[in-house]
């Protein structure tokens, strides 16, 4: 009979023939009493057989996880004792909570290149459960398997700046990482400085702190801050000359240490070409001797090539201190000196005051006498009483050097004196000829001045007009000082009949 037509469910296991082709019987539709256990498990098509038609002791554990049941629960059973090794991938369901599988145990055709790789806890996968062509080089390096054959790889591949330095092993060849790229947390102050390859790291990588005093000159990083970092700090005896750039400010090596192998012979044999370094301003100069307010300095400086030396002089600050109005430093005294004031009329004599007062200060002796030679005025307006003045003892010795002398000045005040000049008056009948009269009379004048009119009155015509002529008034060596008179000119008058 047809077997699938036999309904095996209602059928009693005991009920059928020893003989029974048991393996043909479709297995949508089991007898209840079908023994499980009596049977081999592998000979069982499970991916035929609906889970739930199976017993509720059925030994789930011994299935062959190459054929699942359709509908296995997979969200009842522990995950971690599923074999999932032996399972095919394609066997799972498509919700299948992946993420949960024990990853000590990986189904093999698991498809790592179609999940988000960074959704994978890398951490917890033993590295000989990963195939053979994994894509390890996209592995998130945040998170590295426990047992990753490190010494197995190329080490250039592997992106180190994104590792974290703790993720690896204790046994890690640190030393054969490309220094290009280096973990952010790489401890630099705990490794052996001499034995890190330091020509081979870029100097940016390096942490703000690294001590870059402790570097092992014989290995300098290629692009080295050689201008940024205080020379003087740099054991020069210790590097070795071919290490330095080629563009190398040698000059300014401080030659109280010098490379064993400075090419000396390569300096040259004329005129040598003087560098220095140090010193206040960084140009070799040493003050020897302070300048003060009125005596020189010196300084001096020696070429860190040839030893040669050289001493100039620093000029005299011309700054005193005071104390009590004597310099500290040259012992002058100093005072201050005002001269007098004076005013008067314009009289041909220049107006002048010779005198003057200390104001501030005193004499360093009582005997000295202060002796002056002072401005004059000649011409009307104000002005200051200027003059210079020289100490003298009693002995008619210069003793000036002993003060430092400030002024102060009074004034000379020279006001207008006041002249009056008419000119002449003149008749005569008409001739057809000019009436010119060129005469004049001056009232105070002072001694010495004299008066030159030029006239611009005439008359020609029967009629009247007046004597105009413009005024200008000389002293006696000639010299015009007509604005320091106040004039009032009267003109006559010239008459034609």
């Amino acid at each position: 009979v047809p077997l699938n037509e036999i309904p095996w469910a209602e059928i009693p296991w005991a009920e059928l023939p020893a003989d029974m082709p048991w393996t043909e019987i479709p297995w949508t539709s089991i007898p209840k009493d079908f023994p499980w256990n009596e049977v081999p498990l592998n000979e069982i098509p499970w991916a035929e057989i609906p889970w739930t038609e199976l017993p509720a002791d059925m030994p789930w554990t011994e299935i062959p996880w190459t054929e699942i049941p359709k509908d296995f629960p997979w969200k009842e059973v522990p995950l971690n004792e599923i074999p999932w090794a032996e399972i095919p991938w394609a066997e799972l369901p498509a919700d299948m909570p992946w993420t949960e599988i024990p990853w000590t145990s990986i189904p093999k055709d698991f498809p790592w290149k179609e999940v988000p790789l960074n959704e994978i806890p890398w951490a917890e996968i033993p590295w000989t459960e990963l195939p053979a062509d994994m894509p390890w080089t996209e592995i998130p390096w945040t998170s590295i398997p426990n047992d990753f054959p490190w010494n197995e790889v190329p080490l250039n591949e592997i992106p180190w700046a994104e590792i974290p330095w703790v993720e690896l092993p204790a046994d890690m060849p640190w030393t054969e990482i490309p220094w290009t790229e280096i973990p952010n947390d790489f401890p630099w102050n705990e490794v052996p400085l001499n034995e890190i390859s330091w020509a081979e790291i870029p100097w940016a990588e390096l942490p703000a702190d690294m001590p870059w005093t402790e570097i092992p000159w014989t290995s300098i990083p290629k692009d080295f801050p050689w201008k940024e970092v205080p020379l003087n700090e740099i054991p020069w005896a210790d590097i070795p000359w071919d290490s330095l750039p080629e563009n190398y400010p040698w000059a300014i090596v401080p030659w109280g240490q010098i490379p064993e192998d400075f090419p000396w012979e390569g300096l040259g044999t004329g005129e040598c070409p003087h560098a220095y370094s140090g010193g206040e301003n960084d140009d070799g100069w040493i003050t020897v001797l302070e300048p003060t307010c009125s005596v020189e300095g010196t300084k001096s400086r020696i070429c860190i090539i040839c030893r040669a030396p050289e001493t100039e002089s620093i000029p005299a600050t011309g700054v005193h201190i005071f104390q009590n109005n004597i310099c500290t430093d040259c012992q002058r005294h100093r005072i201050i000196l005002k001269s007098g004031s004076a005013s008067g009329e314009y009289s041909g004599v220049p107006l002048k005051e010779e005198s003057c007062s200390v104001v501030s200060g005193t004499l360093a002796d009582p005997g000295h006498v202060i002796m002056g030679v002072y401005a004059q005025a000649t011409t009307v307006g104000i002005q200051d009483n200027i003059f210079t003045a020289t100490v003298k003892d009693a002995s008619g010795a210069d003793v000036t050097d002993l003060y430092i002398i400030g002024y102060e000045y009074g004034t000379l005040e020279l006001t207008t004196r006041s002249v009056t000049i008419s000119t002449g008056s003149a008749k005569k009948a008409y001739d057809g000829s000019a009436l010119i009269c060129r005469e004049f009379t001056a009232e105070g004048l002072t001694e010495g001045d004299k008066v030159l009119l030029t006239f611009t009155g005439r008359q020609t015509p029967r009629g009247q007009s007046q004597n105009t002529a413009t005024v200008k008034i000389v002293d006696r060596n000639g010299a015009d000082v007509t604005a320091n008179y106040s004039v009032n000119i009267i003109f006559g008058t010239l008459t034609v009949e």
